[in-house]
């Protein structure tokens, strides 16, 4: 019974000590070239820390559609890039760059490729 107990308080704890924001881009519409529907494209920047003296991990998703298809991991700048998933048989990719707006405020820019086609800037 002590071992049950303990586990439980050790899993509690952890948990309790996990913390997650996120930011998110309003959705934008675009046609891509030779297509007669617009989709639908729009993100959010995931902050987790796992303990409390963690240094937060940033990740940007992508979505198209509705569907997860791009995670960038950031670095501790705000900048970063990565291939997806591909989109009705095309090719998608994300680059990511911080830009200053204040003293100490930054937005992050995030620039969606399909098809090696420049979609739109998602920025957060």
């Amino acid at each position: 019974m002590k071992t049950i107990t303990l586990s439980l308080i050790t899993a509690l704890t952890l948990a309790g000590c996990a913390s997650t924001q996120t930011y998110k881009a309003p959705t934008q519409n675009y046609r891509l070239k030779g297509q007669d529907n617009a989709i639908t494209i729009n993100g959010a920047i995931f902050s987790q820390k796992k303990h409390e003296l963690d240094t937060p991990k940033l990740t940007a998703g992508i979505y198209i559609n509705g569907s997860l298809y791009i995670e960038v991991p950031l670095d501790r700048q705000g900048n970063g890039q990565a291939t997806g998933g591909t989109f009705e048989d095309k090719s998608t990719e994300a680059s990511c760059h911080s830009k200053p707006v204040a003293k100490g405020i930054a937005n992050i820019d995030c620039m969606v490729f399909i098809d090696n086609e420049k979609t739109v800037t998602l920025t957060f």
